[in-house]
């Protein structure tokens, strides 16, 4: 991982509440590419919803994902993109 992605991860955990993290509340990460209005509409749906009783974050960065999965909390990631190279580097392994 660059620099550049773990200085962005350190923001976002930051902007996020460390506290909020720390305590494992589930959190639904969304993350939409170029189309960061895609991203944000669909939270503010998720966050809408009565039976959704979770966090849910959006993120601007394919690298951000990969460091989401391997936090406990992380219960669902959504990914969406219109272009195959919005996702590189996300491939299954």
């Amino acid at each position: 991982m660059n620099r550049l992605s773990l200085i962005a991860f350190i923001i976002v955990f930051t902007a996020f509440g460390a506290t909020k993290v720390l305590a494992a509340q589930p959190t639904i990460i969304i993350y939409s590419g170029t189309d960061s209005g895609f991203g944000y509409k669909m939270a503010e749906l998720l966050q809408k919803d009565v039976r959704i009783d979770s966090q849910v974050r959006v993120v601007n960065s394919p690298d951000l994902i990969v460091l989401a999965a391997t936090l406990p909390q992380t219960e669902c990631i959504v990914i969406y993109a219109e272009r195959e190279a919005e996702i590189e580097g996300l491939e299954e392994t």
